[in-house]
């Protein structure tokens, strides 16, 4: 990923200890923020949800999106991403859901659930580390 420093890329590796805080806007302005899988594809980050939840529901609406990627290991080192949100339409929703849950689970899913994918494009990514701050 172009946006991500080096030394931050194992946030997005296929290990399953990275989880993504998805923060999208309801239609009053307020923000909701949930907890996520994810895989990158390219440049891009992937989600799958139900095609009828809220946070797809935002996103149809307001694809202005914010998020941070922390390791279940280390939640002072962690990504920030502002970006847009589009719904992948053309992508295999079960072939995407398969992977992410691989990633997590360690095997393919044992429920095959209606899920739309959305793709996260990067408008802008900051890294931070806080470690040293820990007493």
């Amino acid at each position: 990923m172009t946006q991500v420093p080096d030394d931050y890329t194992d946030l997005l590796t296929d290990d399953g200890h990275s989880f993504m805080m998805l923060t999208t806007l309801m239609g009053d302005g307020s923000p909701v923020v949930t907890p996520i899988w994810f895989t990158v594809e390219g440049d891009s980050y992937l989600i799958i949800t139900h095609p009828d939840s809220i946070k797809a529901n935002n996103m149809r609406e307001r694809p202005n999106v914010a998020f941070a990627i922390l390791h279940e290991g280390n939640m002072m080192r962690y990504i920030a991403v502002r970006g847009i949100a589009s719904e992948a339409l053309e992508m295999d929703a079960k072939a995407v859901q398969a992977q992410i849950v691989r990633k997590y689970e360690g095997h393919d899913p044992t429920i095959e659930r209606d899920e739309t994918v959305f793709r996260i494009t990067p408008g802008k990514t900051s890294a931070f580390d806080y470690s040293d701050y820990v007493a």
